[in-house]
């Protein structure tokens, strides 16, 4: 019971950038345009001409960008899972060991560590169906505990690791790598996709003898990353 299944991950890091990528812009502007050449198709954008009227059409186009960022934060979950005959000493068990386990964490990373406890749980654990009333026994208690960690120095995301695990952890459910500048790139290659896709419109434009007006449609496309930190 309460077994750790874990594999210590190597504290080289091979790999510790993030890419915002596959980022589109999609604007659709209206075109007019007075000349009369038959109508022309070119790279999804579309003008429709008359001999006597002036009509307007549109023009779509797709701007695309990427950044990368360094990553710089770590999120850690760690489960505290402890059994018992008695629901108040899987209770008190799980209790003992979260507190050891936090200490230990913080001991780590220092007083000012990013900490939260959640999903505490209590449940009943059945034995084996019996075949003459059909029902399961209990056989006794399981409390588990969550404990997240955020951790702005990635070389210490090892030591906290064993650390949690020594004091008492016996689950890390979650390691996931983030960075505090995601969203400032985000915004940089949004700036950089929309001013893409404004120069190709605008290319477009001149190109059919036509004129754009104000954007009729502007679609973002959603937040995607790149390949994890690999170690």
């Amino acid at each position: 019971m309460n077994q750790l299944a874990l594999r210590r991950p190597r504290r080289t890091a091979l790999c510790l950038y993030l890419a915002l990528t596959g980022l589109t812009v999609t604007a659709l502007a209206p075109a007019t345009a007075t000349a009369q050449p038959s109508p022309l198709i070119a790279d999804a954008a579309r003008v429709s001409q008359s001999a006597d009227t002036t009509k307007a059409g549109t023009v779509r186009v797709t701007g695309r960008a990427s950044q990368s960022v360094a990553v710089d934060r770590a999120r850690l979950v760690f489960g505290v899972e402890t059994e018992a005959a008695r629901a108040a000493d899987a209770a008190a068990l799980n209790a003992r060991q979260m507190e050891a386990t936090i200490a230990a964490v913080r001991e780590a990373l220092g007083d000012d560590a990013e900490l939260s406890t959640r999903d505490y749980q209590l449940n009943p654990v059945y034995g084996e169906l019996d075949r003459g009333s059909r029902q399961r026994a209990i056989v006794g208690y399981r409390a588990t505990h969550a404990l997240a960690v955020v951790a702005d120095d990635l070389e210490r995301v090892g030591s906290v690791i064993d650390a949690a695990v020594a004091a008492g952890a016996n689950r890390v459910t979650s390691l996931s790598f983030e960075s505090s500048g995601a969203r400032a790139a985000r915004l940089a290659a949004i700036d950089e996709a929309t001013a893409r896709a404004a120069a190709e419109a605008e290319t477009l434009a001149s190109a059919l003898g036509a004129r754009l007006g104000a954007p009729l449609e502007v679609s973002v496309s959603p937040e995607s990353s790149g390949s994890a930190p690999i170690y």
